[in-house]
């Protein structure tokens, strides 16, 4: 096997097999693996794709973000690119700064089970400023996707300095999407803590006030922000187990290596932890 670099995410498949998608950070190639025994053994890895910007978007770094099954089993795959930036401490402050342009939050398209992929689609829609590379719009990264009850996608990005997320939607499946804008809250370190409940509820929790979990019942037009443990760190993940109970998995204090875990019921006027 190829070494390979980046970071691997695992999906089901229609048969309910398992699926080892990578990004490879430095050759932007994308790779695929499944297993037909609940993980015990891999089938070996298959490139099934590259991510090519061409010479005037000169990114350096890939970064996959979560991978998202929508109602007609299409897969979409979010990831963002960057240039290499520095960090500089001034007065004991830290200033980062790159090279424009600095990065890019995309999506991949798949309607056989990841064996290919469509060519990246930008997720900040037209009109759009290609001259100033979204300067004006922060830095964004880390990207949480979920599709609503009435079948729209929503892309929250988390920002480096603006203090709410960035927020945009699909109507038809990925194919193109509203231009990014400032979202209804602040939250950060939530990629894989985002899920639509069987009601409908939209759900996606994180760090901020403490760990909280915003939820929707409205297709994400308003929220409701619950705070659920005093911890500062998140970067964890959400499942529904049970139709509308969710397992939410997340980091604690600031120690990553500890791991907290919350079984909670969202109901239409509460959400409510389950002993």
């Amino acid at each position: 096997q190829p070494a390979l670099h980046g970071q691997s995410l695992i999906q089901l498949d229609k048969d309910g097999n398992l699926i080892n998608f990578r990004a490879d950070d430095k050759t932007f190639e994308l790779y695929r693996a499944v297993s037909t025994d609940h993980g015990h053994t891999w089938s070996d890895q298959e490139q099934v794709g590259e991510v090519k910007f061409g010479p005037d978007r000169p990114y350096q770094e890939l970064v996959p973000s979560i991978i998202l099954r929508l109602h007609d089993d299409s897969l979409l795959w979010f990831l963002w690119a960057r240039t290499k930036h520095e960090r500089t401490i001034l007065k004991g402050r830290a200033f980062n700064h790159g090279p424009v342009p600095y990065f890019i939050n995309f999506c991949l398209r798949s309607t056989d089970d990841g064996r290919t992929w469509s060519d990246w689609v930008n997720i900040d829609g037209p009109p759009h400023d290609d001259l100033r590379w979204l300067n004006h719009k922060d830095r964004l990264s880390e990207i949480s996707a979920a599709q609503t009850r009435d079948g729209r996608v929503i892309a929250l990005s988390r920002p480096d300095e603006s203090p709410f997320m960035w927020e945009t939607w699909s109507s038809d499946g990925g194919r193109t999407w509203t231009p990014q804008s400032r979202g209804p809250f602040a939250l950060y370190a939530c990629t894989f803590a985002i899920c639509t409940t069987t009601s409908g509820y939209l759900l996606i929790g994180g760090r901020f006030p403490a760990i909280a979990v915003q939820v929707s019942r409205d297709n994400g037009m308003t929220w409701q922000c619950y705070q659920i443990d005093t911890g500062i760190w998140a970067n964890g993940a959400m499942f529904e187990v049970e139709p509308d109970v969710v397992l939410f998995i997340y980091g604690a204090k600031n120690q990553p290596q500890e791991l907290r875990r919350q079984l909670l019921r969202v109901t239409k006027d509460n959400l409510e932890p389950i002993e």
